[in-house]
């Protein structure tokens, strides 16, 4: 990287606006991308660009960070907004939050070395919040732009997009228990991606180091102009891959902010739907487990027989429209959604069949008001997704085992692969010493949840194992037979 060391200075702005800087700078002051994260000092205001940047706790969802932005305003008198990730204000799948009272706060001036000078002010609402498509919560703080300005807290700009691939980002983030530090590395775009139950349409990700709990929420920037295109909402080893798609790289993902360019006119919120799509919000409420897997079955007379979507939601407006698609971007497209289905306050039951395709298939959900056949686009944006990979019909596939060996327990390790692609729902299995098992007996079989740890005095070792599909169709009966003396010798 070829950086001009210029060390940017800042003034305390009368309106809570901050101009784009003229020129490229390193907001990152040299520091190397994919080096570990470097904790920030601010004693002589050489950090006063990221006094915005604060610690969001909630008693009832934690720490996470949280930062102010730039809304345009003139007015001190104006509202203050920042943004975290939804899922710091609230975890219930398809459940949007506008307008919504909040018993949180944001601490300020978190860097190493002014901790005694923190300042720590109340939030007094969720201006919006969606953990359907994005992982995004705007926030209104209880103190008005010129109450902060005064005290040296000062906003950051929006960028109008995500920068190119490989450009230089920074991460300025507070892990719990930790002051604020600046994590440096690279822009990545990313696919859509699942974190039970969750489905992110949009996402941007990266492979700064560092990231921990509590980084949730952070800005991520772009290194040469100190503007914010991410917030930044989970790690890569958290999430369960999107059925079908893969196992995820791994790094970090957040939300792109560019959804909220066109939301605040001269600091206010524009909640018109024709200008901001973050509108109309509406919830939907989905059962708390949904199976990610499905198969197709064969009936008597050999005729495929798909299985359906079938749960009950209830909805916050009067109607709700379903469409399914391989794709969970397609989602936010208008077309090939169905008719309006009546919903209210009452349960609604769907029955929505899936295929004839196989593989990755998205149960896609609008919610409104309107009977209309095109709605606006925060309409379609703020769908709720529920994946579920297709089976093809067919026998069950038949059982596997892995096994391993712990030399510093001195225990041998039994491992139930998972194959819920290929059909494979569950193992069912019953073991013990071998001479005393008969996996002919229907008695004792049960259901894996984990993997087993097992001593010495377990065997010889009997499983007889069964793998189950969706359809709860077992497959042939496998048996095996360990010993210890082979597992021990094939331990590195």
């Amino acid at each position: 990287m070829n950086f001009k060391y210029i060390h940017p200075s800042f003034l305390l702005l009368t309106a809570f606006s901050l101009p784009a800087c003229s020129s490229p700078v390193d907001y990152g002051k040299g520091a190397e991308n994919f080096s570990p994260s470097q904790h920030l000092t601010n004693k002589d205001g050489e950090n006063n660009h990221w006094m915005g940047i604060g610690e969001y706790k909630s008693r009832e969802h934690g720490s996470c960070t949280a930062f102010l932005i730039d809304t345009n305003s003139s007015r001190p008198s104006d509202s203050a907004y920042a943004l975290t990730s939804a899922h710091c204000v609230g975890k219930e799948n398809g459940v949007m939050r506008t307008d919504d009272p909040i018993e949180a706060s944001i601490t300020f001036n978190n860097f190493i070395d002014t901790t005694a000078a923190s300042r720590t002010l109340p939030l007094k609402k969720v201006a919006w919040s969606s953990i359907q498509g994005v992982d995004l919560a705007l926030l209104e703080l209880g103190v008005s732009q010129g109450e902060l300005l005064a005290q040296g807290i000062t906003p950051m700009k929006l960028a109008r997009q995500a920068p190119a691939e490989d450009s230089d980002i920074l991460i300025v983030h507070k892990p719990v228990g930790s002051p604020l530090q600046m994590s440096a590395c690279t822009h990545m775009p990313s696919p859509a991606i699942f974190e039970k139950p969750w489905v992110w349409r949009h996402t941007v990700s990266n492979q700064c180091k560092d990231i921990a709990s509590g980084s949730s929420g952070s800005p991520v920037i772009v290194r040469a102009t100190n503007e914010v295109y991410g917030v930044l909402g989970t790690l890569a080893h958290h999430l369960t891959p999107l059925p079908g798609y893969g196992q995820m790289p791994s790094g970090s993902y957040g939300s792109p902010t560019s959804v909220f360019n066109n939301c605040f006119i001269d600091g206010k919120l524009n909640t018109d739907p024709q200008v901001c799509e973050l509108f109309p919000a509406a919830s939907i409420r989905l059962p708390a487990q949904l199976p990610t897997h499905a198969k197709i079955s064969v009936n008597a007379q050999g005729n495929y027989v798909y299985p359906e979507w079938n749960f009950e939601i209830t909805a916050s407006t009067r109607f709700i429209r379903t469409k399914r698609t391989s794709d969970p971007v397609e989602c936010e497209v208008p077309q090939d959604y169905s008719q309006p289905i009546t919903s209210g306050t009452a349960p609604t039951r769907l029955n929505v069949p899936m295929g004839p395709e196989t593989g990755p298939s998205n149960l896609c959900i609008i919610a409104t008001n309107s009977t209309e056949d095109i709605l606006p686009a925060g309409t379609y944006r703020n769908a709720v997704t529920v994946p579920t990979y297709l089976v093809d019909a067919g026998p069950t596939p038949v059982p596997t085992i892995e096994t391993s060996f712990n030399k510093e327990i001195n225990r041998a390790l039994i491992l139930w692969p998972e194959r819920k692609n290929e059909g494979l729902d569950r193992y069912e299995v019953k073991g013990g010493l071998a001479e005393k098992v008969s996996c002919e007996d229907p008695q004792g079989y049960r259901h894996v949840t984990s993997n087993w740890l097992r001593p010495q005095s377990n065997f010889p070792l009997k499983l007889c194992v069964y793998a189950v599909d969706p359809n709860n169709q077992r497959s042939e009966l496998k048996e095996y037979i360990l010993e210890w003396e082979a597992l021990e010798n094939s331990a590195p």
